[in-house]
């Protein structure tokens, strides 16, 4: 039996919210944070396969069936008590796609008695397929949409797995360090800081005016690197000291700045995942390793783009940034601690007033990018049983965090990355531009 299908006993499936899942929620309930996991098949499907496949990956992950308690002072996961994973059935062209993905990430109101996510099976052909697995941000993170798809295919490949045993996920701060509460704590006793100097607003694209929630619509654009470009954007980024990552930030940065025609502030937030963020920080500690939850943070970096600067340097610049941030733990302050405090200190608001003060005031990053890297060691590969996967990728919506996004992994050695806007906050014309761009950019890094 798979490594990944170990069970592992940390304690109650039921429990009460963390507080960076507190803070997520309030968010979730202002403008829903969805992520769907992406995958491209060859291969036989069935309807009452993957019906069976959902029964199993809502046993072995109990998040993603479970209901939503209000009555207590803090919301609270009941397990095995929510509605089960919806399954649709879409008969669509391979060309479609695009724009049906776009569309499960816009906004959808998750109801407390569930389900917590829902899989759309778009049938191309007899035994060609693409599976659209939605999962609501409070119960899960990229990382999290992966492992569930991935196991998704397993039990659809192998049914008699169905007596999997669950895989308990408690809270991040379950996995923090014993240093945690006096850095919170610290935190907290800190005094406001008064005085402090203007600073210039980063550049963002977005243009906020009457337009009604209702109105909006993501907007999603793919770029897609072959593995011969992909393996030269790996080598040409080490030369420069810079990570995969930094390079997708610093061309998406530029082209960004090219549509204000001249230098400008640009603050970029950077997701990170705990899980591996922990693990680095200490290897002895016990995993979080195969857990659906919420197991992500954020770091930021700040630059001045749009002088003349060369791709690698910016991504050099953005890949220290991030390392620095990183080394001086700060995952273990942004979603953990910061963005909790700001959820409880405006908790009496209305929700409407909220969602303005936190889109225009407080989340004001030109954009966020998060990169899982190659998906293979996630366990994700090429042949499950009788499928063939051919493809597989994510998006993440951008909701009140901010208005443009990327979405970036490897599989089978090609980078692809996903930039994705919301209209009418930001324009098709736009966002075609900045794609176009940060596209030719890469090309011109790798063939440089």
């Amino acid at each position: 039996m798979a490594k990944w299908l170990t069970m592992l006993h940390l304690g109650p499936m039921n429990r009460p919210f963390v507080p960076a899942e507190q803070m997520t929620d309030r968010f979730d309930r202002c403008y829903t944070l969805n992520f769907t996991t992406v995958a491209e098949l060859l291969g036989p499907l069935s309807a009452d396969g993957l019906r069976a496949a959902l029964r199993c990956l809502e046993r072995r992950h109990p998040l993603l069936r479970a209901r939503i308690d209000r009555a207590g002072p803090t919301p609270a996961f009941v397990c095995g008590e929510g509605r089960e994973l919806l399954l649709t059935v879409i008969d669509a062209e391979p060309r479609q796609v695009p724009a049906l993905v776009a569309a499960s990430i816009d906004h959808s109101v998750w109801d407390d008695a569930g389900p917590r996510g829902e899989l759309v099976w778009l049938r191309h052909g007899e035994r060609h397929s693409t599976l659209l697995l939605r999962l609501q941000h409070v119960v899960s993170d990229g990382t999290s949409g992966m492992v569930a798809m991935r196991d998704l295919l397993a039990f659809v490949a192998a049914p008699e797995l169905a007596a999997v045993e669950p895989l308990a996920s408690p809270g991040q701060d379950t996995f923090f360090p014993a240093s945690h509460a006096a850095r919170r704590e610290a935190f907290l006793a800190a005094p406001a800081p008064r005085g402090a100097a203007a600073v210039e607003p980063p550049f963002r694209l977005s243009t906020f005016g009457q337009a009604s929630w209702t109105e909006r619509r993501v907007m999603a654009e793919r770029i897609q690197l072959d593995v011969s470009s992909s393996t030269a954007l790996l080598q040409r980024a080490r030369a420069d000291r810079a990570t995969v990552h930094g390079v997708l930030c610093a061309a998406l940065a530029q082209s960004v700045a090219a549509e204000r025609g001249s230098p400008c502030r640009q603050v970029l937030a950077h997701p990170v995942d705990l899980r591996r963020f922990l693990r680095e920080l200490d290897p002895s500690a016990a995993p979080i390793g195969d857990r659906v939850g919420y197991y992500v943070s954020a770091v930021s970096s700040e630059h001045t783009v749009g002088d003349g600067e060369s791709l690698g340097a910016l991504a050099s610049a953005i890949t220290t940034q991030v390392r620095a941030k990183k080394q001086a733990h700060e995952p273990l302050l942004t979603a953990p601690i910061r963005g909790p405090y700001f959820v409880e200190k405006t908790r009496d608001l209305p929700l409407d007033v909220f969602r303005d003060l936190a889109e225009q005031k407080v989340f004001t990053d030109t954009f966020s990018l998060t990169n899982l890297g190659p998906l293979e060691r996630l366990g994700i590969t090429s042949q499950v049983g009788s499928l063939e996967l051919v493809d597989c990728y994510f998006v993440a919506a951008s909701s009140i965090l901010g208005q443009l996004s990327g979405s970036a992994v490897s599989y089978g050695g090609r980078i692809s990355l996903h930039v994705d806007g919301v209209a009418p906050l930001i324009s098709s014309a736009q966002l075609a531009r900045v794609v176009e761009r940060t596209a030719a950019a890469l090309r011109a890094y790798v063939a440089d």
